[in-house]
């Protein structure tokens, strides 16, 4: 699957280039013992991933293979704030996950992920960029 993201944007006044926050988190999940992508190795598969947002506001979801990476993005909702949501692999295994989503205004109006966490102290979530690696 090839995702294309178009985002159009103008300049400003003194003629540079206005360039978008990305708005979409890459999430990997990998065994903490090992370091491998969950999927990758067999643990779970693509049809045993579900997002469960709480309130119920869903955000669009890709899964997608990229070598022996099998990594899924999430696209946050047009809204900010604090929003919690579960990682939930094969009805076994809850990652509680909160995120906060802000605007910015800078070149035209977009929300991203400024942070996600965890308050469970069995999954160490890993933030750099627009890549999240969570350890199970």
């Amino acid at each position: 699957m090839i995702l294309l993201v178009l985002n159009s944007c103008s300049k400003k006044e003194d003629e540079t280039t206005c360039l978008p926050l990305p708005n979409n988190i890459d999430i990997n999940i990998v065994d903490k013992i090992s370091g491998e992508n969950v999927f990758t190795i067999g643990m779970f598969t693509q049809n045993q991933l579900q997002i469960v947002t709480n309130p119920a506001n869903q955000f669009p979801v890709n899964f997608y293979q990229e070598g022996q990476q099998n990594i899924f993005t999430i696209f946050p909702i047009n809204t900010e704030g604090i929003i919690n949501f579960s990682i939930i692999l094969n009805n076994e295994i809850t990652i509680p996950l909160k995120g906060k989503i802000i605007i910015n205004n800078g070149c035209g109006t977009n929300y991203y992920f400024e942070s996600i966490t965890s308050e469970n102290a069995n999954y160490l979530v890993e933030k750099s960029g627009t890549n999240v690696k969570i350890r199970i």
